[in-house]
């Protein structure tokens, strides 16, 4: 849960049934140059709220990259790729 929501260089999101909650990009552009972004921490409060509901934090990185789903209280990896780049 202390993993920042982001990755620099590509994208983060939390969607909740396919709408964005939270991207990287978005809140890099509202703050500026943040050094401190929110942390899994933030998307797992939110969820914990709506546990019925299809929440994903999708890491979008240059060299990796890995969406999670939240299952039954629990973040699980569903996906990993090579990134973008």
């Amino acid at each position: 849960m202390d993993r920042p929501l982001a990755v620099g260089f590509g994208d983060v999101t939390v969607t909740k049934n396919g709408k964005y909650l939270y991207s990287e990009m978005s809140y890099r552009r509202k703050n500026g140059d943040p050094s401190e972004y929110p942390t899994a921490q933030y998307a797992e409060d939110m969820a914990a709220k709506e546990p019925d509901e299809d929440w994903r934090v999708v890491f979008d990185g240059p060299m990796h990259g890995e969406s999670y789903q939240r299952q039954n209280g629990k973040w699980v990896l569903i996906d990993s790729n090579r990134g973008f780049a």
